[in-house]
Order: structure tokens, then C-alpha cells, then sequence
């Protein structure tokens, strides 16, 4: 019995020339400045790491100081300095501790182990990383200092995306033949536009929200926004289109 032959395989799908994405901020800066429309021109980086910091469980009441082995004490004093020291010195710099972890998690036990996430971002990977270096710097002094012990993990790590500025331009003249002002922004969340833009030159617009509110039952974007947001979407359709 003879073979079949090869079945060749044909391309599917097809290349997609442009794509652009309308959104709200998810943030409270457009409305501040009370300006219609975001140019997006990127989105930046994120990296999630989570801290551990281990030392010895021990009676709240009998435990001197001197005898402590407190990884709650060393996890609040790197917190606390890496607030003061990361987003104060770097506007585009993002800190955020979210979670919390403690063990045993008793009123009157000294803990065993304080774990915590910080996720960091930033719209340069080389700030990111040195704001990571930062972190493990201030952790692993913050646990000499109260001699526990510190292990941190990288979670996550998502590099920093530009947006095609061709595509970014013919928003910005969308806006300009609309007569609708514009402020040039990153984003600070995902999008899908940042996957889409791997494959496709790609951008996003930005309309306001309420108090920079999203994923929320008090998201909010007035009516108004949302018919100049989708006047200039349907503009740079076109301009591209053309």
C-alpha cells in the first residue's frame, strides 16, 4: 500500500495592519487635568516578587526584646523604608505591597514567618531593575538587623512595551482635526492592546473615569467621554483604513 502524500499546510489567518484599542485610564489623571482623550504610548513594566521573612515563634508576653527573632518587626521596617525611598524619588516608579501572610497568625504569639508580595513597575526595564536590587538590599539588611532570615521570589516579570508611534500620530491627528486636546500617557495596567502589539503595530486611546476608578461597581465614565473617545476611535479607523 502506497503512502499518502504530505498534506501541505496552508497559512491561516491573515496579517493584521494595525490595532487600536480604547479604554478608560483606570486612573485619575486625565480627569484631574480635565483633558477628553489619552495618546498611550506604551504600557510598563511589572514585576511581582514575594518576600519571605523567617525567625522564631515565641510568647508575646515572655519574649524580651533581646531574645526576639521577629519577622513581622523586620518585614514593617523594610516596607516602610522602601515607601520612603522607591516612588518619592521617581514619579514613574509604582511600589505596591498587596498581600500579607502571617504565621501562626495569633493575637499573642510572636510570628514564625511574615510573607508579603510587592509588585513593582516602571516604563524602563533597567529602573525596574534596579528598583528590584533596591528591595533585596533593604529586605536582606532589614533581616540582619532583626536577625531572621529573608527569601525573596520572583513571581512575575513582564517587560516594558512602546506602542508603534506611527499609529500613535495618526490618534494624535485624529484628535487634532476633531479639535479634541490630548495628553500623552503610559499605561500603568494591562491591555490587550500589549499582547496585540507583538504581532501588529498597535496603540490605545484613553478616556477619564470617575475618580480613577475601574473594576469596581463605582466605575464610571460619562457620556460625554464616551462619545468623544469613540469620535476619535472612528477617525483613526478611518485614517488608517485610508
Amino acid at each position: 500500500m502506497k503512502a499518502l502524500p504530505e498534506a501541505k499546510m496552508q497559512p491561516v489567518g491573515h496579517v493584521v495592519s494595525a490595532f487600536v484599542e480604547m479604554h478608560i485610564e483606570q486612573g485619575p489623571v486625565l480627569e484631574r487635568a480635565g483633558i477628553p482623550i489619552g495618546l498611550v504610548t506604551g504600557v510598563q513594566g511589572t514585576r511581582w516578587l514575594e518576600v519571605s521573612f523567617s525567625g522564631e515563634a515565641a510568647h508575646a508576653g515572655t519574649t524580651p526584646l533581646e531574645f526576639r527573632k521577629d519577622p513581622m518587626a523586620a518585614a514593617v521596617a523594610a516596607i516602610a523604608q522602601l515607601q520612603l525611598l522607591v516612588m518619592p524619588a521617581d514619579p514613574m516608579a509604582r511600589l505596591t505591597v498587596g498581600r500579607m501572610s502571617v504565621e501562626p497568625s495569633s493575637v499573642n504569639v510572636i510570628p514564625s514567618r511574615v510573607t508579603f508580595t510587592i509588585d513593582i513597575r516602571h516604563p524602563r526595564e533597567d529602573v525596574l531593575s534596579s528598583i528590584e536590587a533596591q528591595i533585596d538590599a533593604e529586605c536582606r539588611a532589614s533581616a540582619m538587623r532583626h536577625m531572621v532570615d529573608v527569601l525573596i521570589k520572583k513571581r512575575f516579570d513582564l517587560a516594558p512595551r512602546q506602542f508603534d508611534t506611527a499609529i500613535v500620530d495618526v490618534i494624535d491627528k485624529a484628535c487634532e482635526r476633531l479639535g479634541v486636546s490630548n495628553m500623552k500617557l503610559v499605561s500603568g495596567a494591562f491591555h490587550d492592546a500589549l499582547f496585540i502589539s507583538r504581532v501588529a503595530p498597535t496603540a490605545m486611546i484613553f478616556v477619564p473615569c470617575r475618580d480613577g476608578i475601574s473594576h469596581n461597581e463605582a466605575e464610571f465614565v460619562t457620556s460625554e467621554n464616551i462619545e468623544t473617545g469613540a469620535k476619535v476611535l472612528l477617525e483613526t479607523a478611518l485614517s488608517l483604513a485610508r
